[in-house]
Order: structure tokens, then C-alpha cells, then sequence
């Protein structure tokens, strides 16, 4: 959940405004893709391994989208530290702030119980904080190695899998700054 609101917060809401990314994230519904908007869907993979040398796929749909629709795939590496960085009710607090001015905050509460987040548990999340080690964003399309519903025999399904950061480098956008990934997408 912290690498969603993260994206939330760094990469859909200063394009969108708050409000539209809050309506915008669709991970916590069980949708495909973590994002989804009109023209375009992301989905975000989080890890604390030290080198992130793999992004694990959860089914045969998170990567697959209509033609119509730009599809992103986002890697964030993770440092994990306790006492340093920012809490996973840290970065709640700051998005509940976020979604109160912006008009949206019961969206926004309603999105983080449906993930099972609970301000009363805080306690449980708040020792170990995160801090940005890598962001690696992917235009995933023709020829992006991945299985979608269409390449399934008949019978298979509930595909998990993972798919190496190094296939996927001649698909990689490069960026200075995250926030600029939806510039001209959306």
C-alpha cells in the first residue's frame, strides 16, 4: 500500500489533482491495474529487496489493458529502516490531508479499509519507515515480455509470475522526475 499512495502522491496527483487520483486509484476495488483512468492505467510493484531484479505479476490481466488505453508498469525499490524515512502512516496522514482539501477524503478513507488499513492499528506500521531507492517506470505494450488471457490455453488461469527488470529496460521511460511520467497521458 505505500508504494500506491506514494504513486498517488509523486506521480497521478500533481497531474490530476488529488481528487480525480484518489477516484483514479482502483487497486484497493480489485481492479487490474492500481490506477486506472480514461486513457491510461498503471500498475505498481513495491519491493525491500536489495536489488530489484524482478517485478512479480500477480495474473494474467495486470498487464493487459485495451488498445486504447497506455499501460504503465512502475517498479519502486524500497529502503526499509527503522526510526528513517517515511511510515506508512506518515504517508497516510500526508494523502488524508491531500484528499481533506481537495474534497475527498471519505474516498480516500473508504479506498485505505478496503486495503484492511485502520488508523487505530498505526501502532503496528508506525517503527519502520521507507525512504525511495529506485523508480522505474515501463510502457508496456507490443513485445513487453508478459502473459495476457489471450496467450492462456484453454483451462489456465490465475497466472502469477515475474517478469526481470533487464527485459524490460527497451521499454523503460526515462525521467528526472516521476511526476512527469503522466504529462501529455492524461
Amino acid at each position: 500500500m505505500w508504494g500506491e499512495l506514494w504513486v498517488l502522491r509523486e506521480v497521478v496527483a500533481p497531474v490530476m489533482g488529488m481528487a480525480e487520483a484518489v477516484r483514479a486509484w482502483r487497486g484497493p476495488l480489485g481492479a487490474d491495474q492500481d490506477f486506472q483512468m480514461m486513457n491510461t492505467s498503471i500498475e505498481v510493484k513495491t519491493s525491500t529487496a536489495h536489488r530489484l531484479d524482478h517485478l512479480t505479476i500477480a495474473s494474467e490481466r495486470q498487464l493487459e489493458a485495451p488498445d486504447d488505453v497506455t499501460l504503465l508498469l512502475i517498479g519502486l525499490s524500497l529502503d526499509s529502516r527503522a526510526g528513517y524515512g517515511e511510515t506508512l502512516p506518515d504517508i497516510v496522514r500526508i494523502s488524508r490531508a491531500a484528499a481533506s482539501e481537495s474534497g475527498c477524503l471519505h474516498l480516500l478513507d473508504n479506498r485505505l479499509e478496503l486495503y484492511g488499513y485502520e488508523a487505530n492499528d498505526e501502532s503496528l506500521y508506525s517503527d519502520v519507515g521507507f525512504s525511495l531507492r529506485s523508480f522505474h517506470a515501463f510502457l508496456v505494450g507490443d513485445g513487453f515480455p508478459r502473459i495476457v488471457s489471450g496467450d492462456l490455453p484453454s483451462g489456465v488461469g490465475e497466472v502469477r509470475y515475474s517478469v526481470s527488470i533487464a527485459s524490460c529496460s527497451p521499454f523503460q521511460v526515462n525521467l528526472k522526475n516521476p511526476n512527469d511520467l503522466l504529462r501529455g497521458l492524461v
